[in-house]
């Protein structure tokens, strides 16, 4: 059962970020490695989304409005 949870926990989680445009499955998988979960980018400030691989200023943006629900 734990699996199952794990797997659904991960594809709810990649989902989120997938909504931001710019932010492909890859680069989901990067960010959530470089900042070890979803809690951990949702708490990053632009620079530090900014900071990490393959970001640019744009989907760096993007990611911070989306996490934080403003426009």
């Amino acid at each position: 059962i734990s699996y199952h949870r794990q797997r659904r926990r991960g594809a709810l989680t990649r989902s989120r970020l997938l909504k931001v445009p710019g932010v492909g499955p890859m680069r989901a998988q990067t960010l959530l490695r470089h900042f070890g979960s979803l809690r951990g980018i949702e708490a990053a400030t632009r620079e530090e989304l900014l900071a990490a691989p393959g970001m640019g200023k744009g989907t760096a943006d993007a990611l911070w409005k989306e996490l934080h629900g403003q426009e």
